[in-house]
């Protein structure tokens, strides 16, 4: 997601500002994904990692009862059968984004990082512990889009209606 504008153009910039993600890349991140991205090797080296802990990953969650969208990326597309499984996670300090701003997908689904195998197994283990929760609520009939609704006060959209970007640090 790196790039830039060179414009002379003040209402062409302003309005790509105003459409633009809510937490854009620093400088300094850009320099380094820059840097980052000159070092084959490196890259060669995370694109292997992230491979293996994407498919470490979507079994352990695949495992756990959960729908896993197939991916290359390093993000995995999850479906959750119940709509509080997102302030499940949050509770244990677990933050995921969840995908009711997407028009095509409800509030059932949400979007993981991939990260490192800590990182993974972490998550891996608090959707488990969700998922054991006592009192599970939003269990019941699809919407239109193939899924019940559910909320999340740590994501979903922005004042501007773009969706907030969440990760699985906590």
């Amino acid at each position: 997601r790196l790039g830039y504008l060179i414009s002379g153009n003040a209402q062409l910039i302003e309005g790509i500002r105003r459409a633009g993600q809510a937490w854009p890349v620093s400088s300094v991140a850009e320099a380094a994904g820059i840097a980052a991205l000159e070092d084959v090797e490196y890259v060669s080296r995370t694109r292997d990692v992230l491979a293996g802990e994407r498919a470490w990953l979507s079994h352990e969650l695949s495992s756990l009862g959960l729908s896993v969208v197939p991916s290359d990326a390093n993000f995995l597309l999850v479906r959750t059968p119940a709509k509080d499984i997102p302030e499940r996670l949050y509770n244990q300090g677990v933050l995921v984004r969840t995908c009711d701003s997407f028009s095509v997908l409800s509030r059932f689904w949400c979007r993981v990082a991939v990260r490192t195998h800590k990182e993974n197994a972490r998550l891996a283990m608090a959707f488990s512990r969700a998922l054991r929760a006592e009192g599970a609520s939003g269990e019941g009939e699809p919407d239109e889009r193939g899924g019940a609704s559910c909320g999340g006060a740590m994501a979903g959209a922005d004042g501007r209606g773009l969706a907030k970007e969440v990760d699985t640090r906590g």
